[in-house]
C-alpha cells in the first residue's frame, strides 16, 4: 500500500509535468490485438464464441459500445463528418444539456432530450444527416462548451447479464459491432476488454489492465 501511494504521487507529478507518455505504460498494460489469439479469444471467431470466452474469463455483464470512438469540440470541429459513421450521437455541455440523436437511413430516427434541453429545437425527426452536421457545426461554433460523442441506443440498463444461459444475451448483443466488459479477478486492479466485430467475426480486441491497485 505504501509503495502504491508513492507510485501514485509520482504519477501525479509526471502528469503535471506533461509526462503522460512515460507514466501511462507504467500504470496500465495496454494491447490491441488484430491477429492470432489472446486470453482465449481468437481473431476471426464468431460472436457467440467471443461471448462464451468472456463468460469463461469471469465476465458478469457485457455492454454494447460505439464501434468508433471520438469527441468533437470547437477545437476539432473539422472532424465532424465522423458523425456519418455511427448509430447515434450525444450533444452535451456542463449545464446539463444532453441531446441524443439516433440515425437510420442517413436521417434522424429518434431524439431524446434531457430536462434542460426539453425546449431545444436544433434537431427534428427525419432531419437529414447532412443538415444535422451543418447544425452541429453551427452550434459548436456559437457555443464552444458543447461536446459531441458517439453513443449506442441500448434500452436496457446499459449491461447484459451473461452469468447464465447466453441464448438471450447473444440476441441482445448481436446487432452491435462493439462490446465491452471487465474482469475484476485480474490482478492487481482488474482488466477491461473491448471487442470489435465485422459481420459475425471478431476482428479486434483492445485490452487494458491496471498494474497497480490502491485500495
Amino acid at each position: 500500500m505504501k509503495f502504491a501511494k508513492i507510485f501514485l504521487c509520482a504519477a501525479v507529478v509526471f502528469s503535471l509535468l506533461g509526462c503522460d507518455a512515460i507514466m501511462d505504460p507504467l500504470l496500465f498494460e495496454k494491447r490491441t490485438i488484430e491477429t492470432g489469439s489472446f486470453r482465449g479469444f481468437q481473431i476471426g471467431s464468431s460472436r457467440m464464441d467471443a461471448l462464451q470466452q468472456a463468460k469463461a474469463l469471469g465476465a458478469h455483464a457485457v455492454s454494447p459500445i460505439p464501434k468508433i470512438d471520438f469527441e468533437i469540440t470547437v477545437k476539432n470541429v473539422k472532424e465532424i463528418d465522423k458523425i456519418r459513421q455511427v448509430e447515434g450521437i450525444r450533444i452535451t455541455d456542463h449545464h446539463g444539456l444532453a441531446i441524443d440523436l439516433k440515425f437510420e437511413s442517413s436521417s434522424v430516427k429518434l431524439i431524446r432530450r434531457s430536462v434542460p434541453a426539453k425546449d431545444n429545437s436544433w434537431f427534428h425527426e427525419n432531419q437529414k444527416i447532412n443538415d444535422v452536421i451543418t447544425e452541429v457545426r453551427t452550434q459548436i461554433n456559437e457555443h464552444p462548451h458543447l461536446v459531441v460523442f458517439p453513443i449506442v441506443f441500448y434500452e436496457g440498463d446499459g449491461w447484459v447479464n451473461v452469468t447464465s444461459s447466453l441464448d438471450e444475451p447473444i440476441k441482445t448483443l448481436r446487432p452491435y459491432d462493439a462490446w465491452t466488459f471487465g474482469i475484476t479477478t485480474d490482478k492487481p486492479g482488474g482488466s477491461h476488454f473491448d471487442l470489435y466485430f465485422d459481420g459475425d467475426r471478431l476482428v479486434k480486441i483492445k485490452y487494458r489492465r491496471e498494474r497497480i491497485r490502491l485500495d
